[in-house]
């Protein structure tokens, strides 16, 4: 059964959501402090609460946002059937056998990898760069396709851990 993939709003929105959550965070944060120590030091609390958000929005939206140019216009296809796998890129499609694949390296960051509870908002992406035989590498990110599995044997994937998954240029 053939699969194609490309960058979407729905992939977009898994990715992010965890920062409604430190935005919350944030906001009950400064509600707390003005609750327990009235207004007389809301400027304060009002800029903790900003960098507190800060500290997790900026590098998220930094790794989002690098993930996004990586793989922008482009689209992943994988078909079972056949065993192949297909890539475009700026309307150029290019299919190879998954016979053909050399290596699947996957970076994923400590949390992910392990399967455990994340603890930043940016545990969720990762990255895969899929070498061929032909010595052509292909870019694939969380945002066109959010957990990429090949069937492939073991002995050609590769899982790196990595704190901040921030994917090399295309």
């Amino acid at each position: 059964m053939s699969k194609r993939k490309g960058i979407t709003t729905r992939n977009q929105i898994l990715a992010g959501w965890t920062v409604s959550i430190y935005t919350l965070g944030s906001l009950l944060y400064l509600a707390y402090m003005v609750h327990r120590f009235g207004n007389s030091d809301i400027e304060f609390f009002l800029n903790t609460s900003l960098v507190l958000f800060l500290v997790f929005f900026i590098p998220h939206l930094a790794i989002h946002l690098n993930y996004y140019y990586s793989n922008k216009n482009d689209s992943f296809g994988y078909d079972d059937l056949k065993r192949e796998v297909s890539f475009e890129r700026d309307g150029l499609v290019v299919t190879y056998e998954l016979d053909k694949v050399e290596s699947l390296t996957q970076f994923r960051s400590g949390p992910f990898a392990e399967k455990r509870a994340r603890m930043f908002p940016w545990d969720k992406y990762n990255y895969s760069i899929v070498r061929f035989n032909s010595g052509e590498e292909i870019l694939i990110t969380s945002l066109l396709v959010p957990q990429l599995e090949l069937d492939i044997d073991d002995a050609r994937k590769t899982l790196n851990k990595r704190f901040y998954c921030w994917s090399p240029k295309r």
